[in-house]
């Protein structure tokens, strides 16, 4: 799912973890990125509106013209009320089989899927939710952004395990 979106947009992690940490993951999975950003750099963490602020400085987007690709509510709210698009990823299975995490759709996202293949899969959906005006600065590329995991994950824009290769 990753490489195919990645074909198709600019893809970047935006983690609250470490940027070492962040780059031994997407370097040891092999992940397709095309930039590398961590809460690090703004010297602060999510849900702080200088975490999502990284995203618009550093990969010269617009707020709006991003989608903030996430398994957290709360990520996904502070990206919203910061003006970029939404994307809710569910991962039922992020804390272990008998954990239930609230992976119910919100009337807010922008989408949901459950998984990302399946994103990856809803080209139409994604190009109007992540491709409105670009900015006249690059080239006509939209922006996917990915997440906190937890320590056993990629940030990505798809949480992925230290297992799972992308290709």
């Amino acid at each position: 799912g990753l490489a195919r979106l990645r074909w198709r947009f600019v893809t970047s992690t935006l983690s609250n973890a470490g940027m070492a940490a962040v780059v031994a993951v997407v370097k040891y999975a092999e992940l397709p990125f095309d930039a590398v950003l961590t809460a690090e750099l703004a010297q602060s963490y999510k849900p702080a509106p200088s975490v999502y602020q990284l995203a618009v400085d550093y990969l010269g987007y617009r707020p709006h013209e991003i989608l903030m690709v996430a398994c957290h509510k709360y990520d996904l709210k502070a990206a919203r009320a910061f003006g970029m698009r939404t994307a809710f990823v569910a991962r039922p299975q992020e804390f272990g089989p008998d954990a239930k995490p609230d992976t119910a759709p919100e009337s807010w996202f922008d989408l949901y899927a459950d998984s990302f293949v399946a994103l990856a899969q809803a080209p139409g959906r994604l190009g109007r939710v992540c491709s409105p005006h670009p900015s006249p600065a690059r080239r006509n590329v939209p922006s996917i952004i990915g997440t906190q995991p937890p320590p056993t994950c990629a940030d990505v824009i798809a949480p992925l395990s230290f297992r799972t290769r992308v290709r």
